[in-house]
């Protein structure tokens, strides 16, 4: 049995009093966070599906982005809407509606049934994917390409800073969005490259005077792909991979 001195102990519990008061505090300012995030999530919604009405006020739900609106030129309609921007300064959605003046750029009735239903089942893949999430989100890939030139974490950015998407509902939205996100996918349909991903050997030789991180980095600033996608591209030579040097 040990036994300390008077100050030494009175010290002692003034520090635990002070410690468990920051972790009361601590524990406090979470759970506020929480609300708040909760709160702004709901309030968000209402934003949205406000902007959604005053959208089809407007009809521009129907813009089609990638329909014709010239086909002798090969432009899109959202390329038109960007020529006004940058040509004479045009609001976006007056830009929009000045597009849709063509009728190849207006989504049709059949389309607008087709995209409903798409976000209907959009919508309940998310909803059950957020119920999982605990045990869901560990098959969210960041670095894999949610399209060309976009990485899943970037799209998830987008989502979080344009619409105040949280970021886990955002991860999920791009985990319903593409595949790709999905290290399950990944393994499924490019299991030997995912291996040897796994097994990437950045300081081993490339080349001659060129590690395989040395040309990860080439190939990401030369020709602005993702890390993942070159590190892909230098797997390629059996040096890269760890235990086949």
């Amino acid at each position: 049995l040990k036994f300390i001195d008077m100050n030494e102990y009175n010290s002692k519990v003034k520090e635990i009093d002070i410690v468990t008061k920051k972790i009361a505090l601590g524990e406090s300012m979470f759970e506020r966070a929480v609300a708040d995030i909760k709160s702004m999530d709901a309030e968000r919604e209402q934003y949205v599906q406000e902007k959604s009405k005053l959208t089809a006020s407007l009809d521009l739900d129907r813009f089609c982005h990638m329909c014709l609106w010239s086909k002798s030129q090969q432009i899109t309609c959202a390329s038109r809407v960007k020529a006004l921007q940058r040509t004479y300064d045009t609001p976006r959605h007056t830009a929009m509606m000045s597009a849709m003046k063509k009728e190849s750029c207006r989504k049709s009735d059949e389309d607008m049934e087709k995209r409903a239903r798409q976000e209907k089942r959009k919508k309940t893949k998310e909803a059950e994917l957020m119920e999982h999430w605990a045990e869901k989100k560990k098959d969210f890939c960041a670095e894999c390409e949610w399209e060309e030139g976009k990485t899943c974490v970037e799209r998830v950015n987008f989502l979080n800073e344009r619409y105040l998407i949280p970021r886990e509902r955002a991860k999920a939205t791009a985990m319903i969005e593409s595949n790709e996100c999905k290290f399950s996918h990944q393994k499924k349909a490019h299991g030997p490259q995912e291996e040897k991903l796994a097994n990437f050997c950045p300081q081993c030789q490339w080349g001659p005077h060129l590690t395989c991180q040395q040309r990860v980095e080439y190939l990401m600033y030369t020709y602005k792909v993702t890390q993942r996608k070159a590190k892909l591209d230098a797997i390629q030579k059996p040096t890269c991979v760890k235990g086949r040097a």
